[in-house]
């Protein structure tokens, strides 16, 4: 599960999407090109000096999505739908964007981590999800291993 993300939750919505004629509320962040986030959100911990410009285009990023979820307490307003369910994995990591980004995801998209405790407090993604520590600890690891600490 430690992989699990947002490129994968995305793909579980255009699988879904596709098979059912259900409507998904407050999609339009799928229109975000999925690889800039990957390659935004991996040059914070694997591209030495870069790390800085790199966190300001995450933030960038994550503030769209806050403006999609505005004062909903859900992306589907008051029902935690596939929406949050593609999102939440990309929560395990923000702890990593803050130790080697150097910025506070709080501070910048307080509303988005608002949303993300919240949907912390439900068991089922409390258990699916890493603790962000395990994802420092593995990135670390990594980091060493390509020789940037």
């Amino acid at each position: 599960m430690l992989f699990l993300g947002f490129g994968f939750g995305l793909s579980i919505l255009d699988w879904f999407g596709s098979v059912s004629s259900a409507r998904v509320s407050c999609v339009s962040f799928l229109f975000l090109p999925t690889d800039q986030v990957n390659v935004t959100a991996r040059r914070i911990w694997a591209v030495k000096g870069e790390e800085q410009e790199a966190a300001k285009e995450l933030i960038e990023i994550l503030k769209t999505l806050e403006s999609e979820l505005g004062d909903k307490k859900y992306f589907g307003d008051e029902t935690f739908g596939y929406v949050d369910i593609a999102l939440i994995g990309f929560h395990s990591w923000f702890a990593v964007y803050e130790k080697f980004g150097n910025v506070s995801i709080e501070s910048e998209c307080s509303k988005l981590v608002a949303w993300a405790k919240r949907c912390l407090e439900r068991e089922s993604v409390a258990k699916a999800l890493p603790e962000s520590e395990k994802v420092i600890t593995f990135i670390s690891e990594r980091r060493k291993k390509l020789g940037l600490e």
